[in-house]
């Protein structure tokens, strides 16, 4: 399996080096144009098209280790950050469980910007239906969670 991880990285990797670029703006656009014409219904694609991945491409994560899923992890942040994209986890989950939700998100629809960063969040502050142990997530910590 290590050998397809490591080859799955360099694809990543290479990805990386040579990203899409951002459609141009279009006349009339006075915010950011990829932002704009998201709020106005339009286009959107996924990001395993932007990428050029599919999910099918990565191991189910139980025919990895802790080790493979953290660096496929790291590859597909380096990837995100030169697609304008950050991914907002709870600071205290652990690497290797952030690798089924990134794979996830090849299916996600998203705006492609060009400048700026797209924040994708995980976990939507409800405790009783976060995605995450609540050991690892702060949302059980709200103050407006903890006296109903």
């Amino acid at each position: 399996m290590q050998k397809y991880v490591n080859q799955l990285i360099e694809n990543i990797k290479a990805i990386t080096a040579n990203p899409e670029q951002a459609p141009e703006p279009q006349e009339g656009e006075v915010i950011q144009p990829q932002i704009e014409r998201w709020i106005h219904g339009g286009p959107l694609s996924t990001m395993g098209q932007l990428f050029g991945l599919e999910k099918v491409q990565f191991p189910p994560e139980d025919k990895l280790t802790t080790t493979q899923k953290e660096e496929l992890v790291d590859a597909m942040m380096i990837l995100w950050r030169a697609y304008h994209f950050n991914a907002v986890f709870p600071g205290k989950l652990p690497k290797a469980l952030r690798y089924t939700h990134i794979v996830d998100c090849l299916d996600r629809d998203v705006p492609f910007i060009g400048e700026g960063r797209f924040s994708l969040e995980f976990c939507y502050y409800e405790p009783e239906n976060c995605p995450f142990d609540l050991e690892y997530c702060s949302c059980k910590d709200f103050d407006f969670y903890k006296n109903p």
